[in-house]
């Protein structure tokens, strides 16, 4: 066998290994389904960029800001000692929920840019008030975005991850097919480094209403967020001189 043939053989046996399809079945008159599913396998991570199931979870805003008060003593404020409290109870609680998403490296601190300065209560001037802004910053790894919307920015973590596991049918007519092909989701590391961050959360506030309220408030949503399931999909297929293409999902 000449050198030339034995390494048209060895890219023929690569493209079946890795992809899963011959040359040949691309450029087939009839497309079969082990070729379709490779043609989809290879555009897998653009077409599942959009995951179903609402399956993201958020932390909103990542730059905490929070202003603490002691009101007046009056007939609505009858203990300002408590009530102030309640609110630094309230802030710490919200610090812990980022500083555990510190701990399993989804968000960075930085500690350096934060703000604690005396403001005024527009709604009761003679409160003690102070404003505080607790900086961190999203830390850039697959399948986490940034928003700077709303204020204090936004990070969108992706909880379900598509994968294309079958062909299921291919109806042909002329150069042109339809192919339906089976969808599998599965949790993302992402959504097991959350639920590893709301355990470290818990621990830093403790068992009591505190840690109560803060599961509640932002990890609830983690754990009714369906991430495991199937789909079916329909897409196009278009014959070309050079091969069967992938045109566009149909369904």
């Amino acid at each position: 066998m000449t050198p030339t043939r034995v390494l048209a053989a060895l890219l023929t046996f690569l493209c079946m290994v890795t992809v899963g399809c011959s040359v040949e079945g691309r450029m087939a008159e009839k497309l079969d389904r082990p070729t379709a599913l490779a043609l989809l396998k290879e555009k897998e991570d653009e077409l599942m960029n959009v995951p179903p199931y609402h399956g993201r979870w958020a932390i909103v805003p990542v730059v905490l800001e929070v202003r603490v008060s002691r009101p007046t003593l009056g007939t609505f404020h009858p203990n300002p000692e408590k009530e102030e409290a309640s609110e630094i109870a309230n802030m710490r609680g919200e610090l812990e929920v980022r500083n555990a998403l510190v701990d399993v490296g989804l968000l960075k601190r930085q500690v350096e840019k934060d703000i604690k300065e005396p403001t005024v209560n527009v709604f009761d001037v003679g409160a003690k008030t102070t404003r505080y802004v607790y900086y961190f910053s999203v830390v850039p790894q697959p399948g986490v975005a940034f928003s700077q919307a709303p204020e204090g920015g936004t990070a969108t973590f992706e909880l379900a991850k598509g994968a294309f596991t079958s062909v299921t049918g291919v109806l042909q007519q002329g150069i042109d097919a339809e192919v339906e092909a089976q969808v599998t989701y599965s949790p993302t590391t992402l959504y097991e480094r959350l639920l590893f961050a709301e355990k470290k959360m818990q621990e830093k506030l403790g068992s009591g209403d505190l840690s109560n309220v803060f599961r509640d408030r932002y990890w609830n949503d983690l754990h009714n967020t369906q991430v495991r399931g199937a789909e079916t999909r329909q897409y196009q297929f278009r014959r070309y001189d050079d091969g069967w293409r992938l045109v566009r999902r149909l369904r």
